[in-house]
């Protein structure tokens, strides 16, 4: 559990203990007690505290995991250009031959538009988003080895499964902030 999970149980058992208190000072309290009205009250407040801080807490816990995914979107992106220049870099050299822009190319367009989009999707589907990013820097170390040699190029088949994979992933994850579920 990190630093904000147990944050949050130390909130949940604050917000659980004053409830605990307001009953307990309710019990103690007789049927015909003038301040027995406004104990019931405080036992209200308390609850509601207690259910309004447990109803944010999902909320809470997905946008740091969301952080933690849009980083890993960015991280992959960037390696998926890194492999991608590379490749250029062993074509301009004469070291490869030009068909490999066919396969070049469309990864560079999904995984540059896909890496941009980040900043402007919504908070829900974030794991799907990186999912889809990560399967776009494997797919840019596959065209990478294909270009170096180290693999025939039959293996750029895997690259068109990767694309796929990897649109299908982004396409997947929802395109507005659905509400996030316990």
């Amino acid at each position: 559990m990190g630093k904000a999970d147990e944050a949050d149980a130390a909130e949940v058992r604050r917000l659980q203990e004053e409830l605990q208190q307001a009953h307990t000072a309710l019990a103690g309290l007789g049927k015909g007690s003038p301040d027995r009205a406004e104990q019931v009250l405080t036992v209200f407040a308390a609850t509601d505290r207690l259910l309004d801080f447990e109803d944010k807490v999902p909320r809470r816990r997905d946008a740091r995991l969301r952080k933690v995914s849009s980083a890993i979107v960015y991280v992959a992106g960037g390696l998926a250009a890194l492999g991608l220049i590379a490749s250029a870099l062993l074509m301009a050299t004469h070291r490869a031959s030009w068909w490999y822009l066919i396969a070049v190319i469309p990864t560079a367009i999904l995984a540059g538009g896909l890496t941009a989009a980040e900043q402007r999707s919504p908070v829900s589907g974030h794991r799907l988003r990186a999912g889809a990013l990560v399967v776009l820097a494997l797919t840019s170390g596959l065209i990478v080895t294909v270009v170096a040699g180290f693999l025939t190029a039959w293996a750029l088949a895997g690259v068109v499964v990767g694309l796929i994979a990897a649109f299908a992933l982004w396409a997947a994850a929802p395109d507005d902030d659905a509400e996030v579920t316990r």
